[in-house]
């Protein structure tokens, strides 16, 4: 069964909004193996920031959310990381939908014969592009590709 990353996305808001009202998307990943991508099947990971005014400035607040779309369960940590200066820059998804996304990325990893493992496709802002990270998510962090959002347009980056 196919899984909608936007009912995902507003449904885990939903969730923060109880805890941390106001905060507001400012990272999406998406990490599955190759072959499920396209059907989002494997770990939706979400950032929602929150930023309030305090008598001693900004206080940024961020809900990190993993939503396994498999067993359909979600786990939600709710921490102050303000002495760690984190972007509090929204997220906002313009551009082509993720199934667009997701099916260009596979069809291109296909045609390379490289869907074989696990791909991490990650946006972290409005300007910046896709990034995909191919191989296991819990080893050195190196990305492989960029995906142009309004385009589709991938560029390798190795």
């Amino acid at each position: 069964m196919d899984i909608d990353v936007n009912v995902v996305i507003e449904n885990t808001r939903a969730q923060v909004e109880k805890s941390l009202p106001g905060a507001y998307l400012t990272f999406l990943s998406i990490v599955a193996q190759c072959s499920e991508l396209e059907a989002f099947q494997g770990e939706v990971n979400l950032d929602f920031t929150q930023v309030r005014q305090s008598l001693f400035g900004e206080r940024i607040t961020v809900a990190r959310a993993r939503v396994d779309t498999v067993q359909r369960a979600l786990s939600l940590e709710i921490r102050d990381e303000t002495e760690y200066y984190p972007s509090a820059e929204a997220l906002v998804l313009q551009g082509l939908d993720m199934e667009a996304i997701t099916s260009s990325l596979v069809t291109y990893l296909r045609s390379i014969e490289q869907c074989g493992g696990t791909v991490v496709l990650a946006r972290t802002s409005p300007d910046s592009p896709w990034r995909v990270r191919c191989g296991p998510p819990d080893e050195v962090f190196i990305e492989c590709l960029e995906i142009d959002p309004t385009t589709g347009a991938i560029k390798e980056l190795r």
